[in-house]
């Protein structure tokens, strides 16, 4: 609250805010970033990233690919048939 006078006369300022929008969206932020880094691991245990050392483009592109091929839910034989596109 604040007060202010004009021509001697008091005024007074009073701001509300509804902040619980505010607070459901910071909270929606912390869960998804929980899951988020949940989901990193899951990925990195499933295709072994972890234990991969190398950083040359074409074994990029593989691990790319067959991360594409998990999400789209392309299995053993579309991968194959697939990877010369």
């Amino acid at each position: 609250m604040s007060r202010f006078d004009v021509e001697r006369e008091p005024f007074y300022t009073l701001i509300l805010r509804n902040v619980n929008e505010r607070l459901e969206a910071e909270q929606k932020i912390r869960s998804l970033t929980v899951e988020a880094e949940y989901l990193r691991a899951e990925l990195s245990a499933v295709i072994g990233a972890d234990e991969i050392i190398g950083r040359s483009g074409p074994l990029l592109k593989v691990l790319a690919e067959v991360q594409r091929s998990r999400r789209d839910g392309r299995h053993g034989d579309d991968f194959r048939r697939n990877r010369h596109r």
